[in-house]
């Protein structure tokens, strides 16, 4: 609970969730269900390992296909 000279105070969660809540909103925007798992990480510091977990992820769910010899060369397709 933060509270100021005044007697006025407001509870550190909701000063919190005031606070975090543009993050939340990009989260949701671009993990949708999976937000919170990035947002926990965020508040644990951890956020680095849920990055590159999305980069692997994201990395091997690429749908492009190669067209040429040596672009499939160069993507080991």
């Amino acid at each position: 609970m933060f509270k100021d000279s005044s007697g006025e105070f407001v509870y550190e969660n909701d000063f919190d969730l005031a606070y975090d809540s543009p993050l939340i909103l990009k989260l949701k925007a671009k993990y949708r269900d999976g937000w919170i798992d990035y947002y926990e990480a965020y508040n644990k510091d951890e956020l680095f390992k849920m990055l590159e977990m999305s980069t692997v992820s994201t990395r091997s769910k690429s749908s492009y296909i190669p067209k040429g010899k040596i672009t499939s060369k160069f993507l080991n397709k």
